[in-house]
């Protein structure tokens, strides 16, 4: 396992940055751990091959290209390759853009999550080119924005990032749920744009979910403060309270923004329940069952169903750790009263 922080390093590495010294000191790091090892050279195949596409025009092509090849096993293993440029030598950032991303992709959860970047776009489009980060179930990532901020995706959420995020604004978007660490800046607020709303914080921890089918999108604050609101300008004074559209929520606040632009807050919320996934667990609170059951779908990659639909009416609260399925299982027969038969990848709950 490679530390957040460790891209910039690696980035540096790969492309014969680092001073001799340095060099030295981070090779004897990486030669301490044989997985590390073997994952700091997952990370070189990767760079290596993505520089054969770095030059094609259709980057979506040149996505698919390398990802067939890692796929079919094609790359080439050599543990001592000699850095791609010389050390001091500054990395063009058009020309490596690829390899950079190739190698933060990586680290983003040992290749769970994938990259993407969309050069073109429909002119009506004005957010384009962006960066695209994507889970899928029973995947989550950790990834470090270029301000500093730190981003964690929960299971299937997509977050899209302007390829000029950080040079007058700090606009992100996002479908799914996300834990978002936003690094202070007080000249460029950071937003977060979901279906039908926009977060825009300053410097705080907080929690966004917007997931396509439920009926509104959800804020959680950990830590500062933030505004809910409908797209739009937004101010970035929030001393004015609530207003018709827009809410400003605080530590422990948790915000709803309706489908029709009604914004909601409930105070001195335990939002440590909500956020419970960035740690691995998973935490319900009189959560309908066709909810839960929706959660551990993305969680386990599984497919959990209700064998009688008596038991829809049914809520849960209950707290469980996400990396056993066997513990899921179990809790979910007991708090509910219910038998699961599992049949190949469907989890069947029946009384």
């Amino acid at each position: 396992m490679l530390p957040e922080s460790i891209d910039g390093m690696l980035i540096r590495y790969f492309s014969g940055q680092l001073a001799d010294s340095e060099r030295a000191a981070f090779e004897a790091w990486i030669a301490e751990d044989p997985a590390r090892e073997v994952e700091v050279q997952r990370l070189r195949d990767l760079w290596e091959a993505s520089a054969e596409v770095t030059g094609q025009v259709d980057t979506e092509a040149a996505l698919r290209e390398l990802k067939e090849r890692l796929d079919a096993g094609r790359l080439t293993r050599r543990r001592n390759v000699a850095p791609t440029h010389p050390v001091g030598r500054a990395i063009q950032p058009g020309a490596y853009a690829w390899r950079i991303a190739a190698a933060i992709a990586l680290l983003l959860g040992g290749g769970a999550a994938w990259f993407a970047v969309r050069s073109r776009a429909p002119a009506s489009d004005q957010r384009a080119p962006m960066w695209t980060y994507a889970t899928a179930r029973a995947q989550r990532a950790t990834l470090t924005l270029p301000d500093s901020s730190k981003v964690t995706l929960n299971t299937e959420t997509r977050l899209e990032i302007p390829a000029s995020f950080g040079r007058r604004t700090r606009d992100v978007y996002l479908d799914g749920d996300a834990y978002f660490e936003v690094a202070h800046d007080h000249k460029r607020p950071f937003r977060v744009h979901t279906g039908n709303a926009v977060t825009e914080v300053i410097g705080t921890k907080f929690g966004v979910r917007a997931r396509e089918g439920e009926s509104a999108v959800q804020v959680a604050v950990a830590e500062g403060r933030v505004a809910l609101s409908s797209p739009g300008p937004l101010s970035t004074n929030a001393e004015s309270g609530n207003e018709e559209g827009r809410a400003v929520l605080e530590r422990g606040d948790v915000g709803r923004l309706a489908s029709d632009g009604r914004a909601s807050v409930a105070h001195g919320i335990d939002v440590s329940r909500i956020l419970a996934w960035t740690e691995g667990r998973l935490a319900f609170e009189r959560t309908p069952l066709p909810e839960v059951l929706a959660e551990l779908d993305r969680w386990f990659d599984r497919d959990f169903v209700l064998g009688d639909s008596s038991l829809a009416g049914l809520k849960l609260t209950t707290s469980l750790r996400g990396d056993s399925l066997a513990e899921a299982i179990a809790v979910l027969e007991a708090a509910l009263a219910v038998k699961a038969r599992v049949v190949g990848r469907t989890v069947i709950l029946k009384r």
